[in-house]
């Protein structure tokens, strides 16, 4: 299991200092697929999942859960934090364990994910998230987002043609961020490419994230776009993120 270089107080202590200094954008890696986004004052979590609810439903079937990293903080401290997105349903990446606690740290939290996902989103965490559509943006403060398609790892819709796995596109600051969701093999993504393009132009810094999850050395199937690790290796690796299947 991956230790955090920083955890709980120290993990804390290091993201306070950082928004009282207010000088760009700010990126921690939450462990798993999550991450916390800092920038004037303003906080958001990508994908956070900061429990062991897992571990603890898996626990005693053939198929185990056990967490890549340790976790990072308690979500119940993260009271700074103003919006949570998620990009697809599993647990690893929708956790009532980890927003449930964040929500009672801040009552004004908010909840952002695909739009063909809100029922059931709102059945599991017990709140009415906010959906985000392709090709409307939404804003957070400072933080505009958008959704762009994913394959995890078949491209799923709804009936009414919206996505059910989404990758994040967040413009902060000069600055974007894509995180791609658990995005597999996509075959027919050039309006894809071009969409991301269009947002990415223009910025002077990219910060890419994301999981090739399958196909590697496949030239018949494009990756997921961000093919480049925030955490350095090795455990930010083919392996490392196929370690252990926390898909449900």
């Amino acid at each position: 299991m991956i230790v955090p270089l920083q955890s709980d107080q120290q993990f804390l202590a290091d993201v306070t200092a950082t928004i009282a200094r207010r000088q760009g954008v700010s990126l921690w890696w939450l462990g798993q697929s999550g991450f916390l986004v800092h920038y004037d004052g303003v906080c958001i979590a990508i994908d956070p999942y900061l429990s062991d609810s897992l571990t603890h439903k898996y626990a005693a079937t053939a198929k185990p859960h056990v967490r890549v990293t340790a976790r990072v903080v308690d979500p119940a401290l993260l009271a700074m934090v103003g919006l949570v997105t998620s990009s697809h349903n599993h647990t690893d990446h929708l956790d009532a364990e980890t927003i449930g606690p964040m929500r009672h740290a801040n009552p004004a939290l908010a909840v952002l994910c695909s739009v063909a996902n809100i029922d059931f989103a709102q059945q599991r965490l017990g709140m009415a998230p906010t959906g985000l559509v392709s090709g409307t943006p939404y804003t957070h403060g400072p933080f505009v987002i958008h959704a762009v398609p994913a394959a995890h790892n078949l491209r799923e819709q709804d009936d009414a043609g919206h996505e059910r796995y989404i990758g994040i596109v967040v413009a902060v600051g000069g600055v974007v961020i894509y995180h791609s969701g658990d995005n597999g093999a996509m075959t027919s993504a050039t309006d894809l490419i071009r969409k991301i393009y269009e947002y990415f132009k223009g910025f002077g810094d990219i910060i890419p994230q994301g999981s090739p999850m399958s196909g590697i050395g496949n030239p018949h199937q494009l990756q997921s776009l961000s093919n480049c690790f925030v955490i350095a290796s090795p455990y930010d690796s083919y392996g490392g993120i196929l370690h252990s299947d926390q898909e449900q």
